[in-house]
C-alpha cells in the first residue's frame, strides 16, 4: 500500500472528470525525483512520495495545485516585499494568489504566503496532513466540500 493510497482513491471518487483540470497530474519518475533532490536536498519525504504516487498538477476543480516543479519563491514572481533569498521553496498555490512554500532554514516547515498581507504563516503540519487539508479531506476521511 502506498503512502497516498487513500488520497488517490478519494480524488478518483470526488473529482468531476468532465472538468478538464481534473486528472491532469503527472507522477514523477525516480530519475526526476533524484534531479529534484540534487537541487533541493531537504525536501520532505512525504512530498517526494506524493509526487511519485499522485503527481504534480491541480485537483478538485482547481481547489489547489502542486507545481510541476518547485522553485525558489523569488523565482516565481516579484511580490514587492523583502524576504531572504534561496530560503523559501514554492511548491503549490490555491489559485487565489496564495503560495505554499517550504522554509529550508526550518527543516522544510510548510508556510502559506498570503498575497494580500505579504506575510508567511506557519501551518505546523506535515506535507501529508497539509495536502489532505487542501483536498478538503476531513480528520475522519470525510469530504469537507460535501459537509459545507
Amino acid at each position: 500500500m502506498s503512502m497516498f493510497d487513500y488520497e488517490s482513491k478519494f480524488l478518483q471518487s470526488k473529482e468531476d472528470l468532465d472538468d478538464e483540470t481534473n486528472g491532469q497530474r503527472s507522477s514523477f519518475s525516480e530519475e526526476e525525483v533524484q534531479k529534484l533532490l540534487r537541487q533541493y536536498p531537504s525536501l520532505p519525504e512525504d512530498y517526494i512520495r506524493y509526487l511519485k504516487e499522485i503527481g504534480a498538477g491541480p485537483f478538485r476543480e482547481c481547489q489547489y495545485e502542486v507545481f510541476d516543479e518547485p522553485c525558489y519563491f523569488e523565482d516565481l514572481y516579484d511580490i514587492g516585499c523583502e524576504f531572504e533569498a534561496k530560503r523559501y521553496i514554492a511548491f503549490g498555490q490555491n489559485f487565489s494568489g496564495d503560495t505554499s512554500v517550504f522554509d529550508s532554514k526550518k527543516g522544510c516547515e510548510i508556510l502559506d504566503f498570503w498575497h494580500d498581507s505579504f506575510e508567511f504563516y506557519g501551518k505546523n503540519l506535515s506535507f501529508k496532513c497539509y495536502i489532505r487539508e487542501k483536498m478538503l479531506i476531513g480528520e475522519n476521511g470525510e469530504d469537507l466540500r460535501e459537509n459545507a
